[in-house]
């Protein structure tokens, strides 16, 4: 017993003695992306994406007061004291420990850097126009494009700068499969934005002040009708039938709000 007693205190005697600094590995230390008081901050901007979440690092220090330390003691964190414009930074990684009475050198860090988005937030209204991909219609009855809308008819967007600079179109959608002969009001299932070029823009980073919107669709009754030709201000003995007249159209289609189909005649003069 008392060899075995002897031995532990030696080996820690020697160890404390020849060996004070030890390296240590450290992994998946949480990575705060938190800029509150530096120059970034201080412009407005704000971190829109980083591409790590998490560090590892080798420090060496003394035995005694590193030997217990794991990724709940250091703290990984960004520095953007020099950040003063939007864009993508490639940044250092700083570690600290929460005991600053515990001395550490770090020797590496892995990642070294973290490439970091930085953006002004920002909040625009955009217009909304509807969208019923899966509505059809009786025969007879059209949609009154005139007065197709959905309520409310505008929208606003909080995001990143950049992002809202894509936003060229909003469209509240309808996927609900339907035939109309009436009109009809249907709550819209999702929305989309468009950019420019007609793709569909991500909205992870936005936020919308809302998502439900009522698209009105009103119809019209419309009818493909004949077409004649009335002379007036003919002579009182003229013959009017010797006029031979060609039309560049046989029909057209017309559209009414109020009439029904029945109502429509079936030539117009």
């Amino acid at each position: 017993i008392y060899s075995v007693v002897i031995a532990i205190i030696s080996w820690f005697v020697i160890s404390m003695t020849l060996y004070p600094s030890i390296p240590k590995t450290i992994q998946n230390i949480p990575l705060d992306i938190d800029i509150t008081g530096t120059s970034a901050a201080e412009n407005g901007l704000s971190v829109i994406s980083c591409d790590i979440d998490s560090v590892d690092v080798q420090i060496r220090g003394n035995r005694a007061q590193i030997g217990n330390l794991s990724n709940e003691n250091l703290k990984a964190r960004i520095v953007a004291d020099n950040v003063t414009s939007a864009g993508t930074k490639t940044l250092a990684i700083e570690i600290t420990c929460n005991d600053k009475n515990i001395a550490f050198e770090v020797q590496s860090k892995s990642p070294e850097t973290a490439t970091v988005v930085f953006d002004k937030y920002d909040t625009r209204e955009f217009s909304v126009t509807p969208e019923i991909p899966n509505i059809t219609f009786a025969e007879g009855i059209a949609i009154d494009t005139e007065t197709y809308s959905c309520e409310p008819d505008v929208i606003s967007i909080t995001g990143p700068s950049a992002q809202l600079d894509k936003i060229s179109k909003c469209v509240a959608v309808s996927n609900k499969e339907i035939s109309l002969d009436s009109s009809y009001t249907v709550a819209s299932d999702e929305i989309k934005l468009y950019s420019e070029d007609g793709a569909v823009l991500d909205q992870s980073s936005l936020k919308l002040n809302t998502s439900n919107f009522l698209i009105n669709i009103p119809v019209m009754t419309q009818k493909t009708v004949g077409l004649s030709v009335g002379i007036t201000g003919a002579p009182p003995n003229f013959d009017t039938s010797v006029l031979n007249f060609n039309l560049s159209a046989d029909s057209i289609t017309i559209a009414s709000k109020n009439s029904k189909l029945a109502e429509i005649p079936d030539t117009l003069e």
